[in-house]
């Protein structure tokens, strides 16, 4: 291919679908240069357009959000419906031990717990919520733990907590452990 006036690439085939088409016009989702006498034609990462090379688009480069910089799909996420006309819809795989929660993410998509499939009671292990009274403390990324019971909240989690009044001050019949004083 060489790049002669009235065409805007020309990348030395006919073929569709690599940037440059059998018309010499540039693709959506692509960019192409001049290389010589011809053109190179690359996919744009964060367009919103998911093109050859690209394992997700999500219309943006942020980290974190399920689809990197580059285009590539993050570790603990699942990216899906995303074409030439429409943008890749990120979202954390609940189960798989990573708790995704990172401000990247839509609200609606943030884990707040994962056991990484394990039934745990504090867990959902198919929506990733935690159950009231519970809480599961680990860092955002990290391997699943199990969740125990909070006390202090006012919900009594049996056999755990014999009681919970709210507080976790001893001498008033439940103690810092919530089990009943004597």
């Amino acid at each position: 291919g060489i790049q002669v006036s009235g065409e805007a690439c020309d990348d030395g085939n006919d073929i569709d679908g690599d940037g440059c088409d059998s018309s010499c016009l540039v693709e959506r989702g692509y960019a192409c240069t001049r290389a010589g006498s011809g053109s190179q034609c690359e996919s744009v990462c964060g367009d919103g357009i998911r093109t050859q090379g690209e394992d997700c688009d999500d219309g943006n480069v942020r980290m974190q959000d399920g689809c990197s910089s580059n285009c590539q799909v993050e570790r603990g996420f699942l990216c899906a419906g995303g074409s030439i006309s429409t943008a890749d819809t990120c979202q954390p795989l609940c189960g798989d031990g990573l708790r995704m929660n990172g401000a990247g993410l839509p609200e609606a998509y943030r884990e707040e717990c994962d056991t990484g499939g394990h039934m745990d009671v504090g867990c959902n292990a198919f929506d990733c919520t935690l159950t009231a009274g519970y809480q599961c403390e680990r860092a955002v990324g990290s391997v699943a733990q199990t969740c125990e019971p909070v006390c202090g909240d006012s919900i009594v989690i049996p056999p755990m907590e014999q009681c919970d009044d709210g507080n976790v001050l001893v001498g008033d019949g439940c103690g810092a452990t919530c089990a009943i004083e004597p």
